[in-house]
């Protein structure tokens, strides 16, 4: 029966449009339970992590100027062009400070254009057939794209290029081919409805505007943008070489297209070349072909719905770990389906080799540009790198199986053939709803979204209790310390609402510090040395200033304190109000390190005690005298030099 459905296919191309197309009604069904699916696992992703690392760094680095400014847009990071990123990062944060509701939101938004728009592009090279449907849920439901989709800073890089790329795509082949005839499998008419229609599509003023400012958009959120124009040249290059149409031809009739988006391109690689590529350089070293070939490896396990399993190195991200057979697997199943695909139209293999070039090229840039001195060998296993060889993989799977012209395509698979590949499709499916629910556990043990709850209400009702507070480091949990100095509270926490939280200094009048879990709490200074108590009976230490009201005393100390951050008990009184600078000189800084170490402290006539953070090392607490009445004088009393512990441990 079934060989006997099948050969009248081959007999009637009616019979064999029915076999491969979708009805309208059909294709929105299976769009929107991609969407459906694809959004659920987000939302489920999201809804147990927030804000992570990159986060932090980047809007902490704007913490003293505008978002709007180019030393926060154009702010070196890991080698990144990325100013429109870090502006929507820093206008997010202003205006819902550290509200991880509005990050998810926006890209759950831009996940759902973006697949949307690849539907649509991959409709235009394959039509609304199986083919296409199974593309798009291979290539969106993939846990390649899961990570970055979800980690905020990531997100905001990658989901404008996947937008600009399946948009620019859809676009290019509406302009450069005569559409695939769309209309109702009911009608009687005797056209096949998989049979091209007459004339390609004209590229409109308004289009052509907007796909001029997309590419531009998404290279100014990611400089990997720059991709987007090529992979649209290569995928139309490769529908018009399966189509079996001149190349030139198709090429000339996007000709616009193409000079507007390729000469924009070229403007922004050489703007990256400029401003950041050397930032890049610096931080490469010899490429390392472990991380090569541990991406590639993952990368084929993501294709087969894995990895399954992450682990993660807090306060890393989770990274992929799939079993070896997995990576096997999925490395089978893309030499399977290329190769059903070759057997069918011998041109199939143009369309594989690109998609090998391309992930063999993004693979390359990762190894080269993270070969760093420290860099571990699971960074490659981190998917966020390979979210786009996804897209390309759909654009693959689309070209190589579009079956678009009878005249020169093959028919359809056998219907034993079909079933057992929707078969595979649902068990990749399930294979993916396994790794999305897998790597939402790996952030179970993350304290990061309680620490932000604990220390936003801390830090309010800390503003009731005094104006200020010192400036510390947060937990090693959320950032270690080599993100200095935007591993600070002050930093993080710049965007908060003045009224909502006490002013971040360096001198304070009353010790208070951020416990571990964020919560504000009474403190004391654990003495590691002391400021010596002076000779002068009820004065201590006398430092007379001259006639233009500036002096200097160097104070010894009971021990040597090793180079650091410090917090000094400063006592201290004077005849009439002065500006004072109080430092910790050593043989091992300049003067202006020394200088860029110390605090300003204003000093009045009572007696009072201040705890002061102070930056240097040695055995020297130096008092310099910077504004004060001719003459006046300053008594510094004895008091200890550590860090800052909890009162009440």
């Amino acid at each position: 029966m079934t060989a006997q459905r099948d050969a009248t296919a081959l007999e009637h191309p009616r019979s064999l449009s029915k076999l491969q197309t979708l009805t309208p009604k059909q294709w929105m069904v299976g769009v929107a339970l991609i969407v459906v699916a694809q959004l659920l696992g987000r939302v489920w992703v999201l809804t147990g992590r927030t804000f992570y690392w990159d986060d932090f760094i980047i809007v902490g680095r704007g913490a003293h100027t505008s978002p709007w400014s180019t030393d926060f847009l154009l702010q070196e990071h890991d080698g990144h062009l990325a100013p429109l990123s870090f502006l929507v990062q820093g206008l997010v944060n202003q205006i819902a400070p550290w509200q991880w509701w509005l990050p998810a939101t926006l890209m759950l938004v831009g996940q759902a254009l973006a697949t949307i728009l690849m539907a649509t592009a991959l409709r235009r090279i394959a039509g609304r057939t199986w083919v296409a449907l199974g593309a798009l849920a291979i290539s969106m439901l993939t846990p390649l794209t899961l990570p970055g989709s979800t980690w905020w800073s990531a997100g905001i890089n990658a989901l404008p290029m996947h937008i600009a790329m399946a948009g620019l795509t859809a676009l290019a082949i509406r302009i450069s081919f005569a559409p695939i005839a769309e209309s109702s499998l009911d009608d009687d008419s005797s056209q096949s409805k998989n049979v091209p229609s007459t004339q390609p599509g004209r590229l409109s003023g308004t289009s052509l505007v907007i796909a001029a400012v997309g590419v531009m958009l998404a290279c100014g959120f990611f400089e990997k943008s720059l991709a987007v124009m090529p992979v649209a040249l290569m995928v139309t290059i490769f529908v018009a070489y399966m189509r079996r149409e001149r190349i030139g031809k198709v090429l000339h009739r996007g000709r616009t297209l193409w000079l507007v988006t390729g000469v924009l391109t070229v403007l922004w690689a050489v703007l990256y070349a400029v401003t950041s590529l050397n930032t890049a350089r610096e931080t490469a070293g010899t490429p390392r072909m472990e991380l090569f070939f541990n991406g590639f490896g993952q990368l084929l396990a993501g294709l087969a719905g894995g990895p399954w399993l992450w682990d993660r190195w807090a306060p890393g991200q989770p990274f992929a770990a799939a079993p070896t057979g997995l990576i096997a697997i999925g490395g089978m199943l893309i030499l399977l389906t290329s190769a059903v695909s070759v057997g069918r139209d011998s041109r199939a293999w143009a369309p594989w080799l690109g998609w090998l070039v391309y992930a063999t090229t993004v693979l390359l840039v990762m190894t080269v540009v993270r070969s760093g001195v420290h860099t571990s060998d699971v960074l490659a296993h981190t998917l966020h790198y390979y979210a786009d060889v996804a897209l390309a993989l759909g654009f693959a799977i689309a070209a190589s199986f579009m079956g678009i012209n009878f005249e020169h395509s093959a028919p359809p698979l056998p219907q034993r053939t079909r079933e057992l590949i929707l078969v595979l499709v649902i068990a990749l499916g399930l294979s993916s709803a396994v790794s999305v629910v897998t790597f939402r556990n790996a952030w179970r043990e993350d304290t990061t979204e309680q620490w932000l709850e604990t220390a936003n209400s801390s830090l309010e009702k800390a503003r009731a209790d005094s104006p200020t507070i010192l400036d510390q480091s947060v937990p090693f949990e959320v950032l270690l310390p080599v993100a200095a100095p935007a591993n600070t509270y002050s930093r993080i926490f710049a965007d908060v609402s003045e009224d909502k939280r006490p002013a971040f200094a360096r001198v304070t009048d009353k010790p208070r510090m951020f416990s571990n879990d964020g919560s504000v709490v009474d403190a004391a200074v654990t003495p590691v040395t002391r400021i010596a108590q002076g000779d002068v009976s009820e004065c201590g230490t006398e430092v007379k200033a001259n006639a233009s009201g500036t002096a200097q005393v160097d104070i010894p100390m009971s021990d040597i304190i090793k180079l650091g951050d410090w917090v000094a008990e400063f006592n201290a009184t004077a005849s009439s109000p002065m500006d004072v600078r109080l430092s910790l000189p050593n043989p091992f800084e300049n003067d202006e390190q020394t200088r860029n170490g110390s605090t300003a402290v204003h000093v009045g006539t009572e007696l009072s005690r201040r705890w002061v953070a102070v930056s240097g090392g040695g055995n020297t607490f130096r008092v310099n005298i910077e504004k004060a009445d001719p003459h006046a004088v300053l008594c510094v009393g004895a008091g200890a030099i550590g860090p800052l512990v909890p009162a009440n441990p």
